[in-house]
């Protein structure tokens, strides 16, 4: 597990399982910091575990590359886009 020193700048964990190898991706922490969410080149949507970076849940989301995802601060709303053309916005 890489882990250093915050300060540093340095690699604390890395989060793996979804596909990027040709698409540029954008992920974000969930709205309760405790997960880390990315998207990937198949349409599924990736939940990791922010301490442990373990897969803790998936969904197939889009047709296609999920290019963004986003957490509104407060509220449970996710927002994704992807190539397939579409926005979506999903709520716990």
């Amino acid at each position: 597990m890489p882990s250093t020193c915050r300060t540093t700048g340095e690699l604390l964990q890395e989060y793996k399982g979804h596909t990027c190898k040709s698409y540029k991706m954008d992920c974000c922490l969930t709205n309760t910091d405790a997960h880390v969410t990315g998207g990937s080149e198949d349409g599924t949507i990736y939940f990791w575990d922010l301490v442990d970076a373990s897969v803790v849940s998936s969904f197939k989301a889009h047709r296609s590359v999920v290019t963004s995802v986003n957490f509104h601060p407060k509220e449970c709303c996710m927002l994704t886009s992807s190539v397939d053309g579409t926005v979506r916005v999903w709520r716990q």
